[in-house]
């Protein structure tokens, strides 16, 4: 299957696509065996997974396009994980393993700006509680003040209908 789709996409993507995937060459190497700019090859190369990805879900197939690519592909070589990377990342799971913090191994810049961050974010919650407690007072100072406006309209009206009851009931007399 895998083979049926790939002769069946077009040639600008197939070529970029076993260049890459199948072949283990870099982009860079890639772009100068097709005689094509870096970023054609990088973009036609994302196209080509892509298209490829949807015709091989027509399978019913769940597997991710480029797990199924590598597990074909003979000579694929295996991803270059940079030194500094490969370093750092052995430094913070030894310290994680032994159970320092992650002051151990991130920058005081780092830190410092996750500190800052983390108090910002305290800030924007602690200010949207305040304005909904003022909004709440508020609201509930104007219905108290309106509540016995409210009340005293109905009584007011009461007594003036009596008032007038009464004139009517001595007119009729």
């Amino acid at each position: 299957m895998l083979d049926q789709e790939l002769s069946r996409l077009p040639d600008k993507y197939r070529a970029v696509l076993v260049a890459c995937d199948l072949e283990g060459k870099t982009r860079h190497e890639a772009a100068e065996q097709l005689g094509l700019p870096e970023g054609t090859v990088a973009s036609r190369l994302a196209r080509a997974r892509a298209m490829l990805s949807k015709r091989l879900t027509k399978y019913s197939l769940a597997m991710n396009t480029n797990l199924l690519i590598a597990v074909f592909a003979e000579d694929a070589a295996p991803p270059e994980v940079p030194p500094s990377l490969l370093e750092s990342t052995i430094q913070a799971g030894t310290c994680l393993a032994i159970g320092d913090s992650a002051e151990a191994f991130v920058s005081n810049k780092v830190a410092s700006l996750t500190d800052a961050v983390v108090h910002g974010m305290a800030m924007a919650k602690l200010k949207i509680a305040v304005a909904t407690v003022l909004i709440l007072f508020v609201i509930g100072l104007g219905l108290t003040a309106l509540l016995p406006t409210v009340q005293a309209q109905p009584q007011a009206g009461r007594g003036q209908s009596r008032k007038r009851k009464r004139k009517r009931s001595i007119r009729r007399k």
